[in-house]
């Protein structure tokens, strides 16, 4: 089969699976509106390896012309998405005006509140036209799946997906060095939605118990936050760290016992992935797209996104498990193969035979190895 997929940015977030999709045999073009925005460079974002895939990135208005109309017409277009993505939809436009085969590969959003409103009122009008001629949707979990049946779009032509990250570079995973103090890491944008502020609260709760808590990242919540651990007298027992290299926070995160998620909301969270491939259990938030996985891999947990309490719960009952000892990251690393770039290709394949050639509906990977 030959593809174009056509996205935002250069991310590897999806690099391993298209990586590994071109490895099968198929015809990838990836063609980017942007190459990498300098927010994503500050967070210590690289432009990822697409292996045998060819990568054209920010294309003016004659090379996209030229890329559409050179293309076979048996050519599958996935698009990242249309919401705040003005190529995206664009793209999505000229292939049903086209005939073209077209799908999207894309997050759900925010069904909460008066905004969770207008924004399915506004999905509900696009997907009204193109509800028709779009082949499919793989949406991020089943929270983005829920969230376009709710807009609209037929069932059977929806697919649970997910990101796919690199494995990081990693042979054993770190063992505890005769520690008893729990350790839980956040890794990510200081920003309100990223709730960090509840964990923060949860675990002024319970002072009495053993733990510290590392925050990795940059953003205008960061001030706010050390302020309120400052208020809640657990500051002594918080580490912030400022934004750096990918390589070198995922290193942190891998000494670390828990990674903690707690997104207001989140399409995804591909850092959950990250923390799984190294054996490091993960705590999250069921408005993040990433719950899923965290519930198969049978550690950690996860929870009501502004509970307060329920957080607290769950972790309080990680902190008197105790420390993440080796056997258990061996076995979490174990599991995290199905979130790997071979098994995730190997499951779109599956996907695109099941919509254009009538093959059998197969389980998303987490679920099969599960």
């Amino acid at each position: 089969m030959e593809f174009i997929f056509w996205q935002n940015i250069l991310t590897f977030h999806q690099s391993s699976f298209l990586r590994a999709l071109a490895e099968r045999g198929h015809q990838l073009t990836i063609v980017a509106e942007t190459e990498l925005t300098s927010q994503r460079r500050a967070m210590g974002w690289f432009v990822p390896d697409f292996g045998r895939a060819s990568v054209i990135s920010e294309p003016d208005p004659p090379k996209i012309r030229e890329i559409l109309l050179s293309a076979p017409s048996n050519c599958i277009h996935v698009v990242g998405g249309f919401r705040g993505y003005k190529l995206g939809a664009t793209i999505v436009q000229h292939c049903i005006q086209h005939g073209l085969r077209v799908g999207l590969l894309t997050e759900g959003a925010d069904p909460r509140g008066v905004q969770g409103m207008l924004r399915r009122f506004l999905y509900s009008i696009h997907l009204a036209h193109w509800r028709k001629s779009l082949a499919f949707i793989a949406a991020m979990g089943t929270n983005g799946v829920r969230w376009f049946e709710q807009c609209g779009f037929p069932e059977d032509r929806l697919f649970p997906f997910m990101y796919v990250t690199e494995r990081p570079v990693q042979h054993e995973p770190i063992q505890p060095q005769g520690r008893s103090i729990v350790e839980f890491a956040y890794l990510g944008q200081c920003v309100k939605r990223k709730g960090v502020d509840l964990v923060i609260r949860a675990l002024a709760l319970l002072r009495e118990l053993d733990w510290r808590f590392t925050v990795i990242g940059d953003g205008p919540g960061k001030a706010k936050w050390q302020q309120l651990a400052e208020q809640l007298d657990i500051d002594g027992r918080l580490c912030f760290e400022n934004a750096m290299s990918h390589k070198d926070a995922l290193e942190i995160v891998a000494k670390m016992d828990f990674l903690v998620l707690p997104s207001r909301f989140d399409g995804w969270g591909a850092v959950v992935n990250e923390a799984l491939m190294q054996g490091v259990p993960v705590i999250c938030s069921v408005q993040c797209g990433a719950w899923e996985i965290v519930r198969r891999s049978d550690y950690g947990g996860v929870y009501d996104a502004l509970d307060v309490q329920e957080l607290t719960r769950v972790l309080e009952s990680q902190i008197e498990i105790g420390v993440n000892r080796s056997a258990t990251r061996r076995r979490i690393v174990d599991w995290s193969k199905c979130l790997e770039g071979p098994i995730a290709a190997e499951y779109f394949e599956k996907m695109m035979i099941h919509t254009f050639h009538r093959g059998p509906r197969c389980l998303p990977p987490w679920e099969q190895r599960s």
